[in-house]
């Protein structure tokens, strides 16, 4: 794995996309009631 920011205080982008999927996949589910 290339790992070019050591810094764990900083967020993962993979922590980034599941939030970003959580978030999206409750506003689909809102618009589709």
């Amino acid at each position: 794995m290339q790992t070019e920011d050591d810094n764990p205080s900083a967020p993962s982008p993979v922590s980034l996309l599941i939030a970003f999927a959580l978030i999206a996949i409750s506003i689909v589910l809102i618009c589709t009631g």
